[in-house]
């Protein structure tokens, strides 16, 4: 079976920018405040801090993987950075940067519905 996988790796000041994008269209996402920053917590979260309003207590907010996927996706879009719709898509959380990984099955792909080349009719089997 033939596998495309991609990825997309946000640096920090990325990250910081693709969090901020993402409040204004998800508005519980993260309380108001400025980004001071973000920490690795394991491969799927990062712990980050912010400085509420009118205030210098810093605040720490935990944001997984289910959250990072849409925060990242919103970002390619932002950026017209082009992802397939079909593709599985999870988060990789690593120091230096964070991942969008996108794994999209080729040969499911071609044979669906989405055989807009018309290349199913010429698949052979080996």
């Amino acid at each position: 079976m033939v596998q495309d996988i991609r990825r997309v790796t946000l640096n920090t000041d990325e990250l910081v920018q693709a969090l901020n994008a993402y409040r204004t269209v998800a508005g519980n996402f993260l309380p108001a405040g400025a980004i001071d920053g973000f920490d690795v917590i394991d491969a799927s979260s990062i712990n980050v801090t912010l400085i509420p309003k009118g205030s210098t207590d810093k605040k720490q907010v935990v944001v997984t993987d289910s959250l990072l996927v849409p925060v990242m996706i919103r970002f390619c879009i932002e950026n017209n950075i082009m992802l397939p719709k079909q593709g599985q898509k999870s988060a990789l959380v690593a120091q230096g940067g964070i991942s969008l990984c996108i794994t999209l099955d080729v040969e499911t792909y071609m044979l669906g519905d989405m055989d807009v080349l018309g290349v199913a009719n010429h698949i052979v089997d080996a």
